[in-house]
């Protein structure tokens, strides 16, 4: 689902700001039912929400309808990504972006029988596909020579998220690690 155009956005406001019950109310009062009102306009259009998110879970939200997978969460944190971003989005784990999210369910056409049929992708298909070709949960990189050392949490296509040795979650893409960052052998540790 996508975000309804302006048109219809500046529409709805319009007719809402011109209806007479709104003479003689509190600012405030108009204000509450304005956002009240849009945010049930937002949910009007959800065909499945997704509820509740869950590790590898794909959707798509209103804002612009691309698809994104909840990678990781942890420490009261989720780290959402889309297959292109080079950093996604590290973010509290409670609040209205999944609130307003549609599960999404891939597919893919396939020979079967001789014919071609569109067929849904597997948690296992979804999960290559999904994969960082470059790194792998475990791998550890520094940089300064040495003195910032990370270890890598989670992957996605294009970027990883790591932790510092001091417990710091951080964000970078696969681009930046290749450029900036030295990779460590991980079978003696640091």
């Amino acid at each position: 689902m996508a975000l309804p155009s302006r048109p219809q956005q500046i529409k709805a406001v319009t007719e809402f700001l011109d209806s007479d019950r709104n003479e003689e109310r509190p600012l405030e009062e108009i204000a509450a039912e304005i956002v009240d009102g849009y945010h049930e306009f937002l949910i009007k259009g959800l065909k499945a929400p997704a509820s509740p998110a869950r590790l590898g879970m794909l959707f798509t939200t209103p804002l612009d309808g691309k698809v994104r997978r909840y990678v990781w969460e942890g420490e009261g944190r989720v780290w959402i990504v889309s297959e292109t971003d080079s950093y996604g989005w590290l973010g509290p784990l409670q609040g209205p972006l999944l609130e307003y999210a549609e599960e999404y369910h891939p597919a893919t056409f396939k020979e079967v029988d001789g014919k071609r049929k569109r067929v849904m992708l597997t948690e296992q298909e979804i999960e290559e596909k999904w994969s960082n070709p470059d790194w792998k949960v475990g791998d550890r990189v520094s940089q300064h020579q040495r003195e910032f050392r990370f270890e890598i949490i989670a992957t996605a296509p294009s970027c990883v998220l790591m932790r510092q040795e001091g417990g710091q979650l951080v964000v970078d893409s696969s681009k930046n690690l290749e450029a900036y960052y030295r990779r460590e052998r991980t079978e003696e540790g640091w």
